[in-house]
């Protein structure tokens, strides 16, 4: 609290002197409901970024509720969580389990010369359907919510439901060094109540590079720029069902679907490392266009590094083994 400047040990509670006993408390619940009543006004009006009523999006400020829940301090509905203040500027983060440990995301992936075959690394089975979208803008990255629908991907490594999708700019991982346009990461929840301590979070990854326009996305720049919120904690409510299936490769559910696998962790803070990564070999498309869009709103985040970019840094891979579902399939050219 004191970080937002609230309330602390030294503050009269209603702005006069202290009192005790039934006097204090009395005093205490109005100046709370008082105080409560006036946030929760101050965030209703707050949009002066506003696209107007006959937008096919509306905005609405979510910060307090689309923040990390891990380690959350709440109040009134304003939320701090100490893990949120990184910038991909940050050469090192605070939390400590963000070190490079070899078992941190993400990692050079190198070639095929480096990767080994496990047999059970069957197609993935993508049960996504048409659903609600809700765009957010949160200061790291742009977030596809999903967190209320029914989608779900199930993996070798067990049944997971998605939960958002993240857009990097440009890709995280890479292939000896070369990074791609962009990285789409599926964010996924071990559908287990007591997963694994490294299986917790399953993320799909998907490269994009440039080519013909993704349906997936308004062709005409102009009205994709407004599908995208550029201000840190606006959201837009996309009228209509969006296509996930647009955002992976067109042979994703058959043997030809290459994939690698390793463990690995969160690339933002707290990293916790529990995360299983399935990252397809083949990229899927964007025009020109499309990407330019995305790099302009990632410009504007204020975690971006100067390049305007939101990708955390290459870490070791360590002794970690990274798996290919079928050797013989589409691997990265």
């Amino acid at each position: 609290l004191r970080r937002m400047g609230g309330l602390n040990e030294k503050t009269p509670i209603m702005g006069g002197r202290r009192k005790y006993g039934v006097g204090m408390l009395i005093g205490a619940c109005i100046g709370s409901l008082i105080l409560g009543m006036l946030l929760t006004a101050a965030f209703a009006f707050m949009n002066p970024f506003g696209l107007g009523s006959g937008s096919a999006c509306t905005e609405k400020h979510t910060y307090a509720a689309k923040v990390w829940k891990e380690g959350n301090i709440s109040f009134y509905g304003l939320s701090y969580n100490p893990d949120d203040d990184f910038t991909y500027a940050d050469s090192h983060w605070a939390n400590p389990t963000c070190k490079d440990s070899g078992m941190q995301s993400p990692i050079d992936l190198e070639d095929q010369t480096s990767w080994g075959v496990a047999a059970n690394l069957v197609p993935l089975k993508a049960g996504y359907s048409p659903s609600p979208l809700q765009v957010l803008n949160n200061g790291k990255a742009i977030l596809f919510d999903f967190a209320k629908s029914d989608n779900w991907m199930l993996t070798p490594g067990g049944n997971y439901s998605l939960l958002n999708v993240r857009f990097h700019y440009p890709s995280e991982h890479t292939f000896n060094g070369a990074k791609y346009e962009m990285e789409i990461q599926f964010f996924h929840k071990n559908q287990k109540r007591h997963p694994p301590a490294d299986n917790k979070f399953g993320i799909i990854s998907v490269f994009v590079k440039e080519g013909q326009a993704n349906p997936a996305f308004p062709k005409d720049e102009y009205k994709f720029s407004q599908f995208l919120p550029t201000v840190t904690g606006v959201q837009h409510n996309i009228q209509g069902k969006f296509n996930l299936l647009n955002l992976l490769p067109q042979n994703h559910a058959s043997p030809s679907g290459q994939y690698l696998f390793y463990t690995g962790s969160l690339s933002r803070p707290p990293c916790s490392e529990n995360v299983k990564y399935y990252v397809y070999t083949q990229p899927i498309e964007m025009s020109r266009e499309q990407i330019n869009v995305f790099s302009s709103v990632t410009k504007l985040l204020p975690a971006a590094d100067k390049n305007g970019y939101n990708a955390r840094p290459i870490q070791s891979r360590g002794p970690r083994a990274v798996l290919v579902s079928n050797p013989a399939g589409s691997s990265p050219p």
